[in-house]
C-alpha cells in the first residue's frame, strides 16, 4: 500500500497525467514546475530538496558562546527539517524550545534569514535580543534613519532641515509626507534623497517596520555591531565540527524521526568532545600557575586516555577482520 501511495505522489508532484481517447499519456514536468517538497526518493519520502542545499534535510543548531572563552561553546538546541523548509520559520520555534528547557538566551546572533522584521519583533517580546543584518539594501545614500522625528516616530524633518507641509495616514496604515516641492527642487542632494518628487508634489511614504530596517541598516555599520556579531561566525566552525568529527552529512539512517534522533545524538557527542577539552585545558592553565609540575602530568594523562582510544579501535578492526580465534590467542 505504501509503495502505491508513493507512486501517487510521483504521479501528481512531477507528471502530467491525461486521458484520451486513444489512451492516457504521462508527460515529465519541467523542474520549474516541480515543487521543492516532492518526492526525492521512494526509500525517502520525508527528504526535501533546496537549490542551494540539494536533496535531504537540513539542521538547525543553537550554541552558546563566550567572548572571553570561560565557558566552553554547548550546542543548545538542535531541530532537523526537510532541505525545502525556510530558515526563517526555525528562530522562534528554536527560542521557545531553549525556554521550555531554561536555556533561553538574552541575545541570539543570526544570519539575515533569521533576522527577518517579525522574527526580530517576537523575539524581543520573549525577552531575546536577535542580532542579525537586516535583509535588502539601502535604495538611497540618505536612508530613512537619517530624518528626524519626534519620541512617537512622527517625522519633523528632512536632513536638510526643511520641515513637512502635512503628514496623512496610508490606506495600510503608514505614514505619508509631504514636503515643500520648490524647496526640494532647488536643494543640492536632491539626487541622493528618498523624497519623491513629481509633477505637483514632494513625498514620502513609511512605515514603523520600514524605520525599524532602516534603523537597523545603520546600526550595522558602526563598529560596535561588528565588534558584537563577529562571534557568529563560530557557529559555521560548529557545523564543520559536526561534519569532521561525527560525520552528520554521511548518515546510514533514512527517515525524519531517524535522522532527528542521529542529529541529536552526534551534537551531544559533540558536546561532550568540547567539554572534556575544555576541562583539560582548565586543568593544564591552573597546572601552570601554581607551578608544580602537575600539568606534564596533565598532558601525559590526555596522551595517554589518546593512545587507549587508538588501541581499542585497532582491536575493534581487527576482530572484524579477521577470524576470532586469531584475536584471542
Amino acid at each position: 500500500m505504501t509503495s502505491y501511495q508513493l507512486l501517487v505522489r510521483l504521479l501528481v508532484e512531477q507528471c502530467v497525467v491525461e486521458n484520451a481517447a486513444d489512451g492516457t499519456t504521462v508527460t515529465i514536468k519541467p523542474n520549474k514546475d516541480v515543487p521543492s517538497s516532492s518526492l526525492q526518493s521512494p526509500s525517502d519520502p520525508d527528504a526535501g530538496y533546496s537549490g542551494h542545499k540539494g536533496k535531504g534535510y537540513q539542521m538547525q543548531a543553537m550554541e552558546t558562546y563566550s567572548p572571553d572563552k570561560s565557558l566552553p561553546d554547548l550546542i543548545t538546541h538542535v531541530t532537523v527539517k526537510a532541505a525545502h523548509e525556510s530558515d526563517a520559520q526555525a528562530l522562534l520555534a528554536a527560542i521557545e524550545e531553549v525556554e521550555a528547557r531554561e536555556l533561553s538566551p538574552t541575545e541570539l546572533q543570526a544570519d539575515s534569514l533569521y533576522g527577518g522584521d517579525e522574527n526580530v519583533e517576537k523575539a524581543g517580546k520573549l525577552g531575546v535580543e536577535v542580532v542579525s543584518p537586516a535583509m535588502g539594501e539601502q535604495s538611497h545614500a540618505i536612508s530613512l534613519a537619517d530624518f528626524l522625528y519626534s519620541e512617537s516616530d512622527e517625522m519633523l524633518s528632512c536632513p536638510m532641515g526643511q520641515a513637512p507641509q502635512r503628514t496623512k495616514t496610508g490606506k495600510s496604515g503608514g505614514k505619508i509626507v509631504h514636503f515643500d516641492k520648490a524647496t526640494c527642487d532647488l536643494c543640492h542632494r536632491q539626487s541622493d534623497c528618498p523624497v519623491q518628487r513629481v509633477k505637483q508634489s514632494a513625498t514620502i511614504s513609511y512605515d514603523a517596520k520600514a524605520l525599524r530596517l532602516a534603523r537597523r541598516r545603520v546600526k550595522e555599520k558602526t563598529a560596535a555591531f561588528r565588534e558584537t556579531y563577529r562571534h557568529r561566525a563560530g557557529i559555521e566552525g560548529t557545523m564543520s565540527d559536526l561534519d569532521r568529527l561525527t560525520g552528520i552529512k554521511r548518515l546510514r539512517v533514512r527517515g525524519m524521526t531517524q535522522v532527528r534522533v542521529a542529529a541529536t545524538l552526534k551534537a551531544t557527542g559533540l558536546n561532550i568532545l568540547r567539554s572534556a577539552a575544555f576541562r583539560i585545558r582548565k586543568r593544564c592553565r591552573y597546572a601552570g600557575n601554581h607551578g608544580d609540575g602537575s600539568a606534564i602530568r596533565t598532558i601525559m594523562w590526555s596522551v595517554k586516555e589518546r593512545l587507549c582510544a587508538l588501541l581499542r579501535y585497532l582491536r575493534q578492526a581487527l576482530e572484524d577482520q579477521l577470524p576470532s580465534w586469531c584475536v584471542q590467542a
